[in-house]
């Protein structure tokens, strides 16, 4: 399960990210919240889970997150994560913190977030919409992310220089006075 921009499995094809789906909501999130405490590859074991937190949140409320490869994502309500964290009490804030910062920067979410655009509650209900300077933040955020998914351009090759036939007659006129001494 690889990540791309902080972006969890947005370029996963759709079995993959089914298949994913099927296997993290199968297993139960205590041992990984061990492994995310564990000193060696702290982050990466959170981000794990977070992902699986994640994975819960689309089964439980599926109105409100989509799919963690979909092209489209709406805009969460301002404020979601304490609606989270009211209901899933078990869950530690940190990673209810760590799974909607993975899922709000994305392109996708960048995308949806224009001026006017409906904010969704848990429910899946409006709850708000986008204001100009959320919408101005999202587009600064979704340049950068084009910018840095745009393949570096390599420098053109040089063209190979062109010999006249001027150069060609000086250099055979050479080579016969160096055959002739």
């Amino acid at each position: 399960m690889s990540a791309k921009n902080g972006a969890g499995l947005d370029h996963c094809d759709g079995d993959e990210a089914r298949e994913i789906e099927d296997n993290i909501g199968n297993r139960s999130l205590s041992p990984s919240l061990e492994a995310a405490q564990a000193p060696a590859s702290k982050r990466k074991a959170r981000h794990e889970v977070a992902i699986g937190v994640l994975l819960m949140l689309r089964r439980r409320w599926p109105q409100t997150f989509a799919r963690l490869n979909a092209r489209a994502r709406r805009p969460l309500k301002v404020g979601i994560a304490g609606d989270l964290l009211a209901a899933l009490p078990d869950i530690p804030p940190a990673l209810i913190s760590i799974a909607l910062a993975i899922y709000a920067n994305s392109a996708s979410y960048f995308a949806a977030c224009i001026e006017g655009a409906p904010r969704i509650d848990l429910d899946g209900k409006s709850a708000g919409v986008v204001s100009p300077d959320e919408a101005a933040h999202a587009r600064a955020q979704l340049d950068k992310c084009q910018r840095r998914e745009k393949p570096k351009a390599s420098p053109a090759p040089e063209a190979p220089r062109r010999v006249t036939f001027t150069e060609l007659r000086a250099a055979a006129a050479r080579r016969r006075q160096g055959a002739a001494s």
